[in-house]
């Protein structure tokens, strides 16, 4: 945040407009829970499909959760890589993929019973 006030403040003053800025919010990222990756990687595995983990920096629901509960996110290719846009599109063929390495992933922590304690 300090090197993007240092920049702002650079441009203000060779242009010399106002620059004013504001931390709208300042949320700490979530951590996703080991267990839970790990299961999802499993899952994928045991469906032959291919992952990569990744960091999202996106302002999921997951945020939130991760307060509460073990948290991971399992993301499905989507046409040309767009996501939450309106020309957003997966094909029918991988839903019914990740629909079953869901259900694993919750019945694996279910019967397990599972807790954050």
């Amino acid at each position: 945040m300090q090197q993007i006030e240092t920049a702002s403040q650079a441009i203000s003053a060779k242009r010399r407009v106002p620059i004013r800025t504001e931390v709208l919010n300042a949320d700490a990222p979530a951590n996703c829970a080991p267990a839970v990756i790990e299961a999802l990687s499993e899952s994928c595995e045991k469906h032959s499909l291919r992952f990569v983990p990744i960091v999202s920096r996106a302002y999921h629901d997951s945020l939130f959760m991760s307060r509460i509960a073990p948290t991971a996110m399992l993301f499905i290719p989507c046409r040309n890589g767009y996501s939450h846009r309106p020309d957003e599109y997966a094909s029918r063929k991988i839903l019914p993929v990740e629909r079953r390495c869901s259900r694993k992933l919750w019945r694996r922590f279910l019967n397990n019973a599972y807790c954050l304690g």
